[in-house]
């Protein structure tokens, strides 16, 4: 697999350094996804996941770390918030498995909008997030999804922590109108 990560970097200084950043860290990785996981397959592809991200597009976090631990703890939130997100979709397919089954005289008609609404809005959320700006994005998942400090998400972008700042609440301003532009 190794060869495969490799092949998504261009640069060979970041090939070295992949390559380093994986034989140091890929079993700490594994066995975190196993532990959140309890299941070897999924914990394999969670870690192959990470690691095809890393390699593809997240190559500036690595090199803009200041040190191995700040690397170490980004490659274990990386696959901690995969899993975690894994284990949402299994449930929400499964809630929703379970509903189809349920015969519909058995789900009043509060549990079954909540459950309707929901859904509807994870998807509307991740679809407003995509039309957004590269750079709110980035704000947004660095703030939100990897759960980083203002000051560590600015560290990691390269920009003014007071910028990240703002950028952080414009971000949250248009999710919000995209939002609410779509319930009208």
């Amino acid at each position: 697999m190794l060869a495969f990560y490799l092949s998504l970097i261009e640069n060979e200084k970041e090939k070295r350094q992949f390559e380093d950043i994986y034989f140091a860290y890929k079993n700490q990785m594994y066995l975190l996804a196993l532990k959140l996981l309890n299941n070897k397959h999924d914990a394999e592809d969670i870690v192959h996941d990470v690691f095809c991200s890393v390699a593809s597009s997240h190559m500036d976090i690595i090199n803009n770390a200041e040190c191995d631990k700040d690397i170490r703890n980004y490659l274990l939130k990386s696959v901690k918030n995969a899993s975690i997100s894994l284990i949402r979709k299994r449930k929400i397919r499964s809630d929703y498995e379970d509903m189809k089954r349920k015969e519909k005289v058995e789900l009043s008609d509060n549990e079954f909008l909540n459950r309707l609404c929901n859904k509807m809005e994870a998807e509307s959320l991740m679809k407003a997030m995509a039309d957004m700006d590269e750079k709110y994005q980035e704000v947004l998942y660095y703030r939100l999804v990897l759960g980083l400090s203002t000051s560590e998400t600015a560290k990691i972008l390269g920009r003014p922590a007071n910028t990240v700042k703002i950028q952080i609440s414009r971000a949250k301003h248009i999710l919000a109108d995209s939002l609410f532009e779509k319930e009208t």
